[in-house]
Formats: C-alpha cells, sequence, structure tokens
C-alpha cells in the first residue's frame, strides 16, 4: 500500500468518526433513570417500622407497644371462610394521619415449626377502623382441620407503615 492509501484511508477512518459523533449528539435523548422518574412522580414516603410482635387468635395487640399507632385485632373466621380466608384481622389508626400498611403473618405449630404464612397491604385513613380477610397459605396436610395444627397456635406478626 501506497502512503496515498494510507492518507486516504485515515481520513474516511477520521471523517466517519466526526460524523458519528455529530449525529449522535445531535440526536441524544436525556436518560432518564427509573428512581429518578420515581421521585419525580410520587413524593418521598416515609416509612415506619418494621414491628414485630407475637399473637394468639384470637388476640387484640398494639403496634408498636411502648407508642401505640395501630390496634390489631385478630379473630377466626366463620366456619365457611375457614380453609382459605382463616384469619379476621381488624386494625384500628390510633393517629390522625394515612398510613399504607403491609405486613406478614407467620404461622406456628404447638412445636413451634412455621406451617402458615400470608401476607396484606391497604391504605388506613386518620382514626379508621379496617377489617380484612387474611388468607394463610399453610404446609399442612389438607385432612387436618384442627386450627391449631392446620394454621398454627401461635403467630408472628412483621409490620411496616408508609406516610
Amino acid at each position: 500500500m501506497t502512503i496515498r492509501g494510507w492518507i486516504l484511508g485515515g481520513t474516511l477512518i477520521f471523517a466517519a468518526g466526526v460524523g458519528t459523533g455529530y449525529l449522535v449528539r445531535q440526536f441524544r435523548q436525556p436518560v432518564v433513570t427509573s428512581t429518578a422518574l420515581t421521585a419525580k412522580l410520587q413524593p418521598e414516603s416515609k416509612q415506619l417500622g418494621p414491628w414485630k410482635a407475637a399473637f394468639r387468635v384470637p388476640q387484640a395487640i398494639n403496634i408498636p407497644e411502648s407508642a401505640p399507632m395501630l390496634r390489631c385485632q385478630f379473630e377466626r373466621s366463620g366456619n365457611l371462610e375457614f380453609l382459605t380466608n382463616p384469619i379476621v384481622v381488624k386494625m384500628s389508626n390510633l393517629q390522625g394521619e394515612s398510613y399504607a400498611v403491609h405486613y406478614h403473618v407467620f404461622g406456628y405449630n404447638p412445636k413451634g415449626e412455621r406451617i402458615s404464612d400470608g401476607e396484606d397491604e391497604f391504605a388506613i385513613g386518620p382514626k379508621e377502623t379496617v377489617v380484612r380477610s387474611l388468607r394463610l397459605t399453610t404446609q399442612a396436610p389438607e385432612t387436618e382441620m384442627d386450627f391449631k395444627l392446620r394454621f398454627g397456635s401461635t403467630f408472628w406478626l412483621e409490620l411496616v407503615l408508609e406516610q
């Protein structure tokens, strides 16, 4: 290859690079990340908790114990809903603010083995009471009809509030 060929080849490569750079700069759109978009669309929420508490059914507990914000009542559902939605949860907001409530419930048999779990989330207004049916997924045999052996004798609650 001659010098003339090298000069021509180098000039073409240089021109292609400059042209590509010009086109990229002209048509480039600003990149918006999902977190930046989320921050623009939703005001920052403040998370309260997580709080944890043990309970039995039926029982009422305050969350958190030291300075209650919610009163949670847990009861067994009626006979017809026993197998699908075994626990009725009644949560009362003791505060003057609205929250998004996210909670998980874990059920333990008398041997201390975790045999069921369920989760739910909902919005609650100031000084409002919300009644929910909690569906628990259980690993107990389908033929087991005793509540304590099918879903648990002791339960563990983990709860978070978002403002």
